[in-house]
């Protein structure tokens, strides 16, 4: 008999986080925040920020999707 595991994924993944890009002494700060983390990243040009919004909103659409698993409930068919 194959056993097959079954997780379960929050009911509702909540926001898409928010971002901004500042100029700073040291290079153009990028921070990407939801309502359970961030992210802080400084970069050399703003362009640079730009194109690492698209894999940082990426990565937290993987975290938000993905339970903790003290939640999931999995099961064995």
């Amino acid at each position: 008999m194959r056993k097959k595991f079954v997780a379960t994924l929050p009911p509702d993944p909540g926001p898409r986080p928010h971002y901004s890009i500042a100029p700073t002494e040291r290079g153009w700060l990028l921070v990407i925040q939801d309502g359970e983390c961030s992210v802080m990243q400084v970069f050399r040009t703003s362009t640079a920020a730009r194109c690492a919004v698209d894999q940082m909103m990426a990565f937290f659409d993987t975290m938000r999707t993905q339970a903790p698993a003290t939640t999931r409930s999995s099961a064995i068919y």
